[in-house]
């Protein structure tokens, strides 16, 4: 996108009059490993409890974490996670923990394998799914498990009503732990998920201390700038979590 818009067309923030910041992995920083596996967590725990799933759904080890490759694709119509090069060239493929054989690539995508469904510019598409954010890091490896799981209680290959199963089943347990509103109600961090509120009690180990950032911003506003906060994630969540990175100073540095 940078080579897109040109060199030329970047400003300096000091020519700007207001200046807005995204709060997660932007202005505040987590520690990487813990965040993503309370991710994974938050996830499996809802299906475990509200859905039925067994409770092996919830380790989290070494082979979890070795699964973790930021920029997975996930093709949608066949439940198996990609790995893309240049011009959506296939360099890898996997089906649950297993990689997928070069020759049973080329007979699902062709030789060379091209996922051509795949747009550059659009990390979710009808048939597919990008993993580009730590937020997101984690639900490759959920997808995995859940196609692992589904293996192993029907003890055969999976069926395209089964990646549909799984699918919903995902999108649920995402609803369940980041859908904190709705046309009718703003809820309470503590009237839903396991995510937000699981942080926040865990905010000294999750959350590092920022004092750059934190001077940056100080220095920004004495120069007479607008600063303003722009998230999707929940106010209490924002709030601890600020309080953590800057002190509570914060919140008069914003306009």
């Amino acid at each position: 996108m940078y080579s897109l818009i040109g060199k030329r067309s970047l400003r300096k923030l000091s020519e700007y009059s207001a200046i807005g910041f995204d709060v997660d992995h932007c202005l505040v920083k987590f520690s990487v490993p813990e965040f993503i596996e309370l991710t994974y967590k938050a996830l499996a725990r809802v299906l475990v409890e509200e859905k039925g799933y067994p409770k092996s759904l919830l380790e989290y080890g070494k082979k979890e974490q070795s699964y973790l490759h930021n920029g997975l694709v996930l093709d949608l119509e066949k439940g198996i996670a990609l790995k893309l090069g240049k011009d959506k060239l296939i360099l890898r493929a996997y089906q649950d923990f297993d990689n997928i054989s070069l020759k049973d690539i080329h007979s699902l995508y062709g030789n060379p394998p091209i996922f051509s469904k795949f747009d550059p510019y659009h990390a979710y598409g009808k048939d597919y799914v990008c993993s580009l954010t730590y937020f997101e890091l984690a639900f490759p490896l959920f997808f995995a498990k859940l196609v692992d799981i589904t293996k192993e209680k029907h003890k055969r290959p999976l069926t395209k009503e089964d990646v549909n199963q799984i699918l919903l089943d995902s999108y649920y347990a995402i609803d369940a732990n980041y859908s904190h509103f709705d046309d009718n109600e703003y809820k309470s961090i503590n009237s839903f998920g396991y995510s937000y509120t699981h942080l926040i009690q865990n905010k000294e180990k999750m959350v590092l201390k920022n004092d750059r950032v934190l001077s940056i911003l100080k220095s920004l506003k004495l120069k007479g700038k607008t600063l303003f906060l722009l998230t999707n994630s929940h106010y209490e969540h924002l709030q601890a979590v600020m309080d953590q990175a800057f002190g509570k100073e914060w919140i008069d540095l914003f306009d």
